[in-house]
Formats: C-alpha cells, structure tokens, sequence
C-alpha cells in the first residue's frame, strides 16, 4: 500500500495524480473488504437439480482481489457414470466362480448396466437378453463357448438354471462406483465441473485443481437403481464469504445466519428456543430446547448412562473376621439401593446366586442406603472376593437418571451329566422365560461368564437358534456350542428388565391421549344429550299449549247442543242469529235527488225500481244511484237521468238479524 498523492491546488489540477489517488483509494477498499469480511460467495447460487441437469441462479462474489463479482445463472450436465469392466480374470479367490447348489452366484460386485444407468436387474436383463449380455456374460469355464443366461439378478447375486450346479463358469460384467463432482465458479464468472475418480469411497478432486475458484456445490452420482444426484449447495459445502451482512441487515457467519443469544445468571420469567441459563448456585447450564413438542430446561453435557458399576475387592488377608460380613459404608461410591438387584458377588471367580447372600441396609428396608453384604454361610477359608455394585451416581431429575433399571429375577445353577437325558446335545431350559434378543439371559460355566452367540446362544425351540424375527418374543431354551464335561457346573441367570421412567412417560401419554379422546367423545355425547333433552323440552311444551288449548275449548262444550236439544232463537250463535231473515219491506218515495231509508242497514237486502207514467224500471248501483249507509238509515242518491224522469222510487226487500 503505497501513499496518496498529495495535490497543490494553488499551482494546478492534474488529472495523473487526482486518478492515481482514485486508484489508490479503490485498492484501500478492495484489500479492506477482503480483511473485514473475506472472499466468497455473498449471495444466490441457489443450486437445483433436474435428472442430470444442474440449475445454478445468478449470485454473487467477492474475489480474493476485493472485487464484487455478479455472475449470471446457466445451466450444467452432470456426467455419466462410466463403469469398469470387470472380466472372470479379476474375480477376488480365483478365474472361476463355482455355481451353489442352489444355482447361485455371488459376485464380487454388483453388476452394472450403462443403457440402463445403474445396477443391472433382472427384468431388464432377460427383456434385452441377448444383447445384455454386453453387460453381463456368463460362460462355461471348460468349453468357454457355452453362454449361460441367469434367471435372476438381486445386486452381485446371478441365480442359474440348477442344472449348472457345481459347475465353474466364468463371469464379464460392468462395475460401477460412486463419484463426488466439484461445481465452480471463477472470479470472472465462469462456471466449471471438476470431476472425481469413481471409488467406493467417493473420492473427491484434490483443492490444487481448483484453489484460484470458489466452490458453488458438490454433487455426489450414487450408483442406484437408477443412478441418483445428490447436490449439497449450503455451507460447509459453499465456499460463502466468512463475513457477510444482506441487505435485510442480517450478520452471516460462514453462511449461517447469527442467532445472537445470552447466557442468563438468573432464570428468565419467559424464556427463547436456545436460551441458556447458568444456575449459579448448583454450578449447572441449562438450554431452553423443544423436547417432543414440549418447551423445557435442559441440562447441557449433562450424562445419558444412569447405570454405573463400582468395584470393590478382598485379597484372603482383607476378609473379615467372620469371613462372612462384608460391610463397606465407608465407601460412598458403593452404597446401593435395596431390592434393587445391584450388587453382583464372586468368589474364587465363582458367581454366587442372589439366595448365597443378604443385603445390609443402613435404616429401613424401605428408604434406606445399602451398605454391604452378608454371606450366609461363613468361607471356609479366607478366599479372594469380588463386590461389584451398579447403581446411579448423576443427580438428575428421576426420570432421566433411571433410564432403564435392571432386576434379576430367577437364577439357578445345573451340574452337567452325560446320563441325563434331558441334557442331550446341550440343550438347556430356564425356568423362568426370559426375552430373546434383549440381554435379559446369562449363562455361566463352573463360575465363567460365557459369551452370548459365541459360547451359547438363545434358541426359540429346542436346538433351534433364535432370529431376528423372534426379538423381544418370550423363550425358556439356550444352547452352548461346545460339550460341557461331566460334573461341569451350568449356571444361568434371568434378568428381566422393567420399564424406564421415558417409557412409562410415554405410555401415560398415550393413555391421556385416548383420555382426552374419550373425553371430547363424552362432550359430544353430552352436549347430543343436551340438544335432546331441550327439543323434548320444545315438544312439552308445545304439547303442554295445544292441552291447554283443547282444555279450553272443552269447557266451552256445556253450551253446545246436544242430539236431543231443541233449537230455538237463544241456542243461536249472535253471528248465525245475524243472517237469520227478520220480514220484508215496501217503501214508496217521491223521485229526488237524496233519499234516506231509516231502519235500513247495509246487510239487509234490497231493489230499487222507478215507477212513471205505468211502467216500471230497475234501477242499477253504481249506475242509477249510490247508497251510503249513516248512523240510523241509508241514504240513496239518484243520478240526474233518473230525477228528470220523475215518478215514485219503490224500495222492496228483506230486513236480516233476529
């Protein structure tokens, strides 16, 4: 880095020193920019894949220069695979391979298929056979002239017509193998494909080929049926910028964004996902985590073994007085929990049975500490004695201390003879079932732990060796693999394992899951109940009304009449009485303009006619005249036609209402 021109603005202006301290001033910047936030990518390369076509969007990068670089997006074809021939000269134990007995073949690798881009099946073999046999052929060894077409491919196993049993043949077929590739991009922009070797290991290119580049994506070629592409394209994988702030204001560290966080020396009232607390006064750090979708406190580095084993051993000249008390309180490491089957005793390398010994307890047998052991029968002599205790030693929360708690159940011991039939071809049985697969058995030889599925191993039945399938299923039979010798000491002891604390978690919480199912079925139950009971409600009262109803209208059934009443004027409803005709009427009326009836009422019946010079006319409402009842009359107003006729208006008709 060299000085900034100094420029005398009072002699003049030249152009070489303002642009040499331009150009001085950029070069600061650049070289600043790598030693604050470094080189790298800085933004996009958001790599995706499509069969073998890599989709890269644009992005950008500072080079190691300082430079900031925007590089377009393009597209990249990922190579093919290109497999290995493999001839029989090349088969690992010898040039030939010897069919089984049940025609098979196992290959030293699975065979390979490039038109079928990746591992040869047998479908595609025999629907292209026999122009697969460019991929896979299988000749006689003797005649080499012979080909063989296999019935079936499962990855390197070739499966054969039975008649060529035991026969030698000789195989040619293509190998394959993973490859890692190296996306790139160069300081100008220009995008490159760096390939690797195809090993089983997935060798990746050495950094010398590429160090000028930055590193966009790996993309791994996995041999598969088909072939498949695994793109990593996130840091570490990216060669991202160390430093990198977005315009959102995000700080980027090595391409993750930074999640600043506290350590709190007192608890939070509402604490974060990943806040720690440091409990001061039992020297503990907590983190804030989501366990199982619940929020909770959990110790950091805390320890996930809750069982431990504690030693302790008598030389013959350290046993006790009575050679038969073995008290230990003095160790705080060995105390134990009572009833807990913790405690395992050897002597002279011979494990004893839990019924050869008492527990020594320090108060009650309830809640009190375990401090020795007491034989019940005294040695004969002073012997070397091994106490192995297994107890807890984390001061965790319960349930994650007890993890798993071991109890032994039944233990017992048989003296082998060659006369006893039961015994024959060392088969054994337990007599309390124990769960295969699970630990829960162990087998002793004249005091010798022996190994499982090595020195003796579970059996389902009688001398049928336990598998798989038969994990966890209940057993009574075992099996060593070597004869015992007459006289041989056979022990064996069941240790049945009960359930931890997370498993009983677990299990209340399936039961408060089908509680809170039942109770929402209860709910619905009721609330159905509820909506039954308040329509039946409805319908009381709704019949409750209509019996009020017909009850009133009983009551009213004493003033109807009967079969046998007289009907007379009184009997008669005021309305039936109304339309009763009561006499008739005649009524003459000079001709003139208004004319008013007294005693006439709108519901009786009546006809208006003229009467002039000896005839007679109807005369019509509406037409000849309008009528209009008032208080006490109905008053007729005649049309001027009929007042200059002149004459006399009859009024004829029947009066109605009794």
């Amino acid at each position: 880095m060299t000085k900034m021109t100094l420029v005398d603005f009072a002699k003049s202006i030249r152009s070489n020193d303002i642009m040499s301290n331009f150009y001085e001033l950029e070069g600061q910047l650049q070289q600043e920019r790598v030693r604050v936030g470094g080189f790298g990518i800085i933004d996009g390369f958001k790599v995706t894949v499509n069969d073998y076509t890599l989709h890269i969007p644009a992005g950008k990068i500072v080079t190691r220069e300082g430079d900031v670089q925007e590089v377009k997006g393009t597209t990249l074809q990922i190579p093919f695979i290109l497999p290995k021939e493999i001839t029989y000269k090349d088969s690992i134990d010898s040039d030939t391979y010897i069919v089984g007995e049940d025609g098979t073949i196992t290959l030293a690798y699975a065979p390979y298929s490039l038109k079928n881009r990746g591992y040869l099946t047998g479908s595609y073999y025999s629907s292209a056979y026999p122009n697969s046999e460019e991929e896979l052929l299988i000749t006689i060894s003797d005649t080499r002239n012979t080909r063989i077409q296999a019935t079936n491919i499962d990855k390197n196993i070739l499966t054969l017509d039975k008649r060529y049993a035991g026969k030698k043949v000789n195989v040619q077929y293509l190998r394959a193998n993973n490859r890692t590739d190296i996306v790139t991009v160069t300081k100008d922009g220009q995008f490159k494909i760096v390939e690797s070797v195809n090993s089983t290991s997935s060798s990746i290119a050495a950094r010398d080929d590429y160090a000028d580049q930055f590193v966009v994506c790996y993309v791994k070629t996995i041999v598969d049926d088909p072939d498949r592409l695994e793109v990593y394209a996130t840091p570490p994988y990216q060669e991202v910028r160390p430093v990198y702030v977005d315009e959102n204001n995000k700080l980027y560290l090595n391409g993750i964004p930074y999640e600043g966080t506290f350590i709190y020396f007192e608890e939070p009232a509402v604490p974060q996902l990943r806040t720690f607390w440091y409990d001061v006064e039992n020297n503990k750090l907590y983190v804030w985590l989501s366990i199982e979708g619940v929020e909770q406190w959990v110790l950091v580095n805390a320890r996930n073994e809750s069982l431990i084993a504690r030693l302790a051993f008598y030389k013959p000249e350290d046993n006790p007085e009575d050679l038969q008390t073995f008290n230990f309180e003095h160790r705080e490491d060995m105390r134990f929990l009572p009833g807990n089957y913790e405690v395992q005793v050897n002597v002279n390398n011979n494990v004893l049975m839990q019924d050869e010994f008492t527990e020594i307890v320090e108060g009650d047998e309830t809640n009190g500490t375990g401090i020795g052991i007491k034989l019940n029968y005294a040695l004969d002599e002073p012997s070397f004695v091994e106490i192995i205790v297994t107890h807890t030693v984390q001061t965790n929360p319960i349930n994650t201390v007890f993890e798993r708690v071991g109890s032994y159940v039944e233990d017992n011991s048989i003296t082998y003879s060659e006369a006893a039939p039961d015994l024959d071809g060392m088969n054994f049985t337990t007599r309390k079932e124990y769960r295969m697969g699970e630990n829960q058995l162990e087998v002793y030889l004249d005091g010798r732990r022996l190994v499982r599925n090595i020195d003796w191993y579970e059996c389902r039945e009688v001398g049928i060796a336990a598998g798989t399938s038969d994990k966890t299923q209940l057993s009574t039979y075992f099996k060593l693999r070597n004869k015992a010798e007459d006289g041989q000491t056979i022990s064996y002891r069941v240790q049945q394992n009960v359930f931890s604390y997370s498993h009983l978690d677990k299990l209340l919480i399936e039961m408060k899951e089908t509680v809170n199912e039942a109770l929402v079925s209860a709910n619905a139950a009721v609330e159905k109940a509820n909506t039954i009971a308040k329509n039946a409600n409805n319908k009381m009262s709704e019949m409750n009304d209509k019996m009020e109803t017909l009850e009133a209208a009983v009551k009213r059934f004493d003033s109807f009449l009967t079969a046998d009443s007289i009907l007379s004027i009184r009997n008669l409803e005021a309305a039936a009485r109304k339309g009763l005709k009561s006499n008739t009427y005649l009524t003459l009326v000079d001709v003139k303009p208004l004319i008013s009836i007294k005693d006439l009422v709108a519901g009786d019946f009546y006809i208006l006619s003229q009467e002039m010079n000896g005839q007679s006319k109807v005369l019509k409402r509406g037409v000849d005249y309008e009528a209009e009842e008032t208080k006490d009359s109905i008053q007729f107003a005649l049309s001027q036609e009929s007042i200059l006729m002149g004459g006399v208006v009859q009024i004829t008709g029947v009066h109605f209402g009794l």
